[in-house]
C-alpha cells in the first residue's frame, strides 16, 4: 500500500484545503447577507425596494451555494482521478485500502454534522476504494 496510499492522503488533504480556503471568503459574504436578510424580516411593513432586496439576498446566497457546490465537484474530480491512478487493480489489494481509506475519508470530511466549511456551509463525502470513486457534496442552511 505504501506510498500510492500516502499520495491520495495527500492528494485529499490538499484538496480539503484548497475547498475550505476559498469557501471561507464566500463564507464571508453569506456571513452579511445572512444578516441583512433578517434585519430586513424583521420589518412589519417592508417597503418595496426593501422586499426586493430581500430577493436579490436570496438569490445571491443560491448563487453561493451554486459556486461552493461547483468548487466541491471540481475537488472531487482531481481525487477520483488520483483514485483511479494510484488504487491497484489487484482484488487482493482493495480490502487492504478499503480498510485505510475509506474509514478515514469519512472520518475526516463527516466529522457530525459534517465538514465544517464556515457559516453554515458544511461538506459531506464518501468514497468507494472498489469503484474508484469519492464523492463530495456541498450544503447551506440559510
Amino acid at each position: 500500500m505504501g506510498e500510492p496510499f500516502e499520495v491520495l492522503k495527500k492528494t485529499v488533504e490538499e484538496e480539503l484545503k484548497r475547498l475550505a480556503t476559498k469557501e471561507q471568503d464566500d463564507a464571508k459574504d453569506v456571513d452579511k447577507l445572512l444578516k441583512e436578510a433578517a434585519d430586513l424580516e424583521k420589518k412589519n411593513n417592508p417597503s418595496s425596494d426593501e422586499k426586493k432586496r430581500l430577493g436579490d439576498i436570496r438569490k445571491t446566497l443560491q448563487s453561493i451555494l451554486n459556486s461552493c457546490q461547483a468548487d466541491a465537484r471540481g475537488a472531487c474530480n482531481r481525487i477520483n482521478q488520483v483514485l483511479k491512478t494510484k488504487v491497484p487493480d489487484d482484488q487482493k489489494s482493495i480490502p487492504i485500502w478499503q480498510k485505510g481509506m475509506e474509514k478515514w475519508y469519512r472520518d475526516r470530511i463527516e466529522k457530525e454534522p459534517g465538514f465544517d466549511l464556515g457559516h453554515g456551509i458544511k461538506l459531506k463525502g464518501d468514497m468507494s476504494i472498489k469503484d474508484k470513486q469519492a464523492t463530495l457534496s456541498v450544503s447551506g442552511h440559510f
